[in-house]
Parts: C-alpha cells; structure tokens; sequence
C-alpha cells in the first residue's frame, strides 16, 4: 500500500505543522506494515494495521481545518492521490483532498 513516505521530503516541520506530523505517523506505520511477513493471517494483518495506522487515520478521518502550509497541503494531496491510485476508496482519502484544497483556494504567491 505505502511507498516511501512523502511528506517526510517537506521543508515544514511536523512539530510545527499538525497536519503534516499526522500524514508522516501514518505513512511511517504503512511503511511498517509493508514490512511484516506475506504469510501473516489476515486478521493479524489487520490487527497490525490497526495498531501501526489506526491512531493517525483517526485524526486524518476526522481532520476538518484548512492545512497549515503549502507542504502539508500537497503531501495530504500526495497520500490521497496514491491511495486513489491503488482504487482505494476510503473516506480518508477524500478528507485529505477537501483539507488540502481548503488550504489551496487560499494560498497566494507572496
């Protein structure tokens, strides 16, 4: 599912950038659950993916502010688009679309 996280190449800083710390959580445990052995059951796999991803998909779900920065506007778009990409159709990557636009519409070069 997870590539290499995307965010994580941003000048911002996820301490500073709330939205931008929750995209890299959660691409940080896809990228541990990416890791874990190809024969694991599937209910061990979903209880993996739970415990790695559950928390950041939470606050993801439930993100309703504008982003903060251009960086996470375009690395919530980046995880949206790749999970697009992979015919996903969860609500979070819709969400992500909708914050990072909130921000875009916007944003204007200085």
């Amino acid at each position: 599912m997870m590539t290499k996280p995307l965010a994580k190449t941003m000048p911002a800083s996820a301490s500073t950038d709330p939205l931008l710390g929750a995209i890299n959580h959660f691409l940080a445990g896809g990228d541990q659950h990416e890791e874990l052995p190809e024969d694991l059951p599937e209910d061990e796999q979903d209880a993996a993916f739970e415990r790695l991803c559950g928390a950041p998909e939470e606050v993801l779900l439930n993100w309703r502010d504008p982003a903060m920065t251009r960086e996470s506007a375009i690395a919530a778009l980046r995880l949206a688009l790749t999970g697009l990409e992979e015919d996903d159709a969860e609500p979070i990557h819709c969400n992500l679309i909708r914050v990072a636009l909130s921000f875009l519409d916007g944003w204007r070069p200085s």
